[in-house]
């Protein structure tokens, strides 16, 4: 059987963590910089192009580079504690829930076939661990691939190659399903099989085909057994 593992990526693909992530943004960036975040320029910059706080700070030289990296530490700190203050604000995508227990149920009655679950995201840890945990899924995923874990965050490959690492496999056994641009790149260079699943703000279909994905599909609820085992197949041909 080809494909041995499933990775996902984390934002709205399993949870819709985005209005959580703009509050807690919003009210960091206002307290220590009296900058006013707006809905659009956060969906930009961490949605579509899942750029971080860092990165940020440098575009509206809020922060120079001689002196960004003291702030960072206490930033971050700030937002996790904020990002948890609006955990009420995050909601399951359609469909992800069912999808990973659908998983999980085939992996209970199949033990010869059954599939390693990855998050990969790049996100930091305890803000994984904790939008995972309102709904008790951290028990689903063998492993968590966050950004403490790598050098180079997506789009570079190392995310998904770490992912890889880690549950012993080749990158052809491993299916990525992915919402965003940045994300099919970094998992295509790893040279994985892609299933790009688009949120409404990452932009149409063709973007994410030009990006490498090799299928694009409108929700989670089409990746069924029958798919993976046809994909499977087409990968044991080539």
């Amino acid at each position: 059987m080809a494909i041995e593992a499933i990775l996902l990526d984390l934002d709205e693909l399993i949870l819709r963590t985005a209005d959580a992530k703009f509050e807690s943004s919003r009210i960091l960036l206002q307290h220590h910089y009296s900058f006013t975040l707006t809905w659009e320029d956060f969906l930009r910059h961490w949605m579509i192009e899942r750029k971080g706080l860092e990165d940020f700070l440098l575009e509206k030289k809020l922060e120079t580079e001689k002196g960004i990296m003291g702030a960072l530490e206490t930033l971050r700190k700030d937002r996790s504690r904020l990002y948890e203050e609006n955990l009420h604000r995050i909601k399951p995508m359609n469909f992800a829930i069912p999808f990973l227990e659908r998983i999980n149920d085939y992996a209970r009655k199949n033990h010869k076939r059954r599939f390693k679950l990855a998050v990969v995201s790049n996100n930091y840890r305890k803000e994984v661990e904790i939008s995972l945990g309102r709904f008790n899924l951290n028990g689903l995923f063998a492993t968590l691939v966050i950004r403490e874990d790598v050098k180079e965050p997506k789009p570079s490959p190392q995310p998904y190659l770490e992912a890889s690492r880690r549950f012993s496999l080749k990158p052809k056994n491993c299916l990525v399903l992915e919402n965003s641009v940045s994300g099919v790149r970094s998992s295509v260079a790893a040279g994985m099989y892609v299933i790009a699943v688009p949120y409404i703000y990452a932009g149409c279909a063709e973007d994410f085909k030009n990006a490498g994905a090799h299928r694009v599909i409108g929700s989670l609820k089409e990746v069924t057994f029958s798919l993976i085992r046809r994909i499977s197949e087409e990968l044991d041909h080539r």
